[in-house]
């Protein structure tokens, strides 16, 4: 009966208690944040209210389904209650330090269960951060209050011990300090020769070991070594230390120094800070063109700094690329004919972009090793001296860079050149027929060939050829063929013979007195026939033969003139038959052939030269 009444009364008191479950002790630093929660190994109910207490009754947050949490005890602006039931305390000083405990009651039914968690705060100084010089030495030192019986330690990066001394003792060092270090009585720490490697945090621990409460401090040690260049990098390739980035793309430039410790950057572009551009933007040891433009172009540096030193990359080179366009070919030739042989001719390709290189075609190919080609300003001009037939085609050029390529517009010299040889007169009798036949072929543009025979005028291109009976022609007959081609003419008369001549088929049916061949810039010379005299009364052959008589002249080639020939008369005063005809002036003529005593000047103004010719006396 006792016994069942004593198990009653435990069962009542732990109800009236609830659930209580504790976890491990929490440590904070002092003025650093600390998180406070508690397993209570129970769902969260659907209609509670959570309590924070500091001590067992002082309240320091609470929060209710639903609500905003409040806080209490110093707690409001530092403390944060989340929905999960945990605390989080910020800023802590030594009086955070105590018992926390968290109740969830569930107003449902008035259950409750709870949880506690020690928070211990550890008392910490702060000092400025230390500098030291690779190679020298360094002292650390932190103030606190030492006591009489008590134990030093210093510590690297918070897991490493330095040195550790206590009261009355000799200091031991650690980790590979031993020899290049001393720690003093008063707990300040000496390092020397320092390398690279001894940068980073160095807290100072001192336990009381009658109480063993402790403090500790620590301190923040950078190593400034003298700098070494660094390496101007760029996320666009490089070639022999030139960069090549596309107008309009977005371009960053990197200062890489290593593990080097770096204070500050400057990016210099062209001897000027680079930052200052709107388009740019700098942000430690990275420079951003947002987007790069033709302007960023040039040679860009960056500069880092620390405090006992300073040093700058090799330059880069960048050269901002545009893609090529509006390739267009161009001449200097004025609409007139360009004459093979005579004239030259500059053509000129430009383009728009960078670095663009140009090549040159002629009908498709590429322009073959020529004297009469020379390149100029980089390839973009061409001089063609003198232009030839085999210039005659559609040129182009083309410009490329490193993006693209582009074709210029066809471009098509107007060339022209003489008939490969003196204009021809020939007579062919078959069957009773004569065929007469001016030729002056090969031409461009096409000569223009005039045949004038027995008051007949034929005009046609290259070529006229007539048909006449035999018994048409008469005795002394004189077929002239005439040449004008761009301002030069050419003329050459054949006398035919008797048409009595018995001819066999197919022979020559005339017998040539003479064969006039003249070469005439009508504006510039005066036209000479010269009457051969028969002194020896020498008998008319009776075979049909040509005696050619070529003209003679200054030189063999054919003169350009301003074609003003038209209504040309020939001035005959008497009736001589003439063979021959010379271009000169009267001086010339008489010092020239003193032995030709006869001659006769037949000028040609301007009137009809045709008519002139017709009229030439037999």
């Amino acid at each position: 009966m006792e016994l069942s009444w004593g198990l009653s009364l435990c069962v009542l008191l732990l109800s009236a208690l609830g659930a209580v479950f504790s976890i491990k002790n929490v440590q904070g630093d002092e003025r650093q944040s600390v998180t406070l929660s508690v397993n209570l190994r129970v769902n969260l109910f659907e209609n509670q209210q959570i309590m924070w207490y500091f001590n067992t009754n002082t309240p320091v947050a609470f929060e209710t389904t639903n609500s905003t949490p409040s806080y209490i005890w110093g707690c409001t602006g530092r403390c944060t209650l989340f929905e999960n039931a945990t605390l989080q305390m910020d800023n802590l000083i030594p009086a955070n330090q105590g018992n926390y405990t968290l109740t969830i009651m569930n107003w449902d039914t008035g259950s409750t269960v709870s949880g506690s968690v020690y928070l211990t705060v550890q008392r910490t100084f702060y000092i400025q951060h230390v500098q030291g010089i690779e190679g020298q030495f360094v002292t650390l030192c932190v103030k606190l209050n030492v006591f009489e019986d008590q134990m030093a330690t210093w510590y690297f990066n918070k897991s490493n011990t330095v040195a550790s001394e206590s009261t009355n003792s000799t200091p031991t060092y650690y980790w590979g300090y031993d020899g290049r270090c001393t720690l003093f009585e008063n707990a300040t720490l000496q390092l020397d020769s320092l390398t690279p490697a001894d940068q980073g945090n160095y807290s100072l621990t001192i336990m009381n070991w009658n109480t063993a409460s402790s403090v500790s401090g620590w301190v923040y040690l950078t190593i400034e070594s003298p700098l070494t260049p660094p390496t101007l990098k760029v996320n666009v390739s490089t070639t022999n230390g030139n960069t090549y980035p596309v107008n309009g793309t977005i371009v960053s430039l990197c200062c890489d120094a290593g593990d080097q410790n770096v204070i500050n950057y400057t990016f210099y572009h062209d001897g000027v800070t680079a930052c200052s551009q709107p388009h740019v933007t700098c942000n430690k040891n990275y420079l951003y063109f947002q987007p790069i433009t033709m302007s960023d172009t040039g040679r860009y540096t960056c500069k880092i700094e620390n405090p006992i030193s300073s040093n700058t990359s090799q330059p880069l080179s960048i050269i901002v690329t545009v893609p090529v366009s509006g390739v267009v070919l161009s001449s200097n030739a004025s609409s007139e004919l360009l004459w093979a042989g005579k004239d030259s001719v500059n053509l000129t390709c430009s383009a728009l972009g960078t670095n663009v290189t140009f090549s040159w075609y002629l009908d498709g190919a590429p322009l073959p090793p020529d004297s009469s080609y020379d390149f100029m300003d980089a390839n973009s001009s061409l001089i063609v001296s003198p232009v030839e037939r085999t210039d005659y085609g559609s040129f182009i050029c083309i410009g490329s860079n490193s993006l693209n390529s582009d074709t210029s517009n066809t471009l098509t010299l107007n060339l022209g050149w003489s008939p490969d040889e003196n204009i021809q007169c020939n007579a062919v009798e078959s069957n009773q027929t004569v065929t007469l036949n001016c030729s002056w072929p090969g031409g461009n543009p096409a000569a223009n060939v005039t045949m004038i025979f027995q008051n007949t005028v034929q005009i046609a291109q290259d070529t006229v050829t007539i048909d006449v009976p035999l018994i048409a022609i008469s005795s002394g007959a004189q077929l002239t063929c005439l040449g004008a081609q761009e301002g030069q003419i050419t003329v050459s008369t054949m006398i035919l013979g008797s048409c009595c001549t018995k001819i066999s088929p197919g022979g020559t049916v005339a017998i040539v007195f003479g064969v006039l061949l003249v070469l005439v810039p009508i504006e510039l010379a005066r036209i000479y026939f010269i009457c051969k005299k028969n002194n020896n009364n020498t008998p008319t052959p009776t075979n049909p033969v040509y005696e050619n008589a070529e003209a003679q002249m200054s030189n063999d080639t054919p003169t350009r003139i301003n074609p003003a020939y038209e209504n040309a008369k020939a001035q005959v005063s008497n009736g001589n038959n003439y063979d021959h005809v010379i271009i000169s002036s009267e001086g010339t003529m008489a010092k020239n052939r003193p032995q030709e005593s006869s001659y006769q000047v037949l000028q040609f103004p301007h009137i009809d030269l045709y008519s002139s010719l017709r009229k030439t006396p037999k």
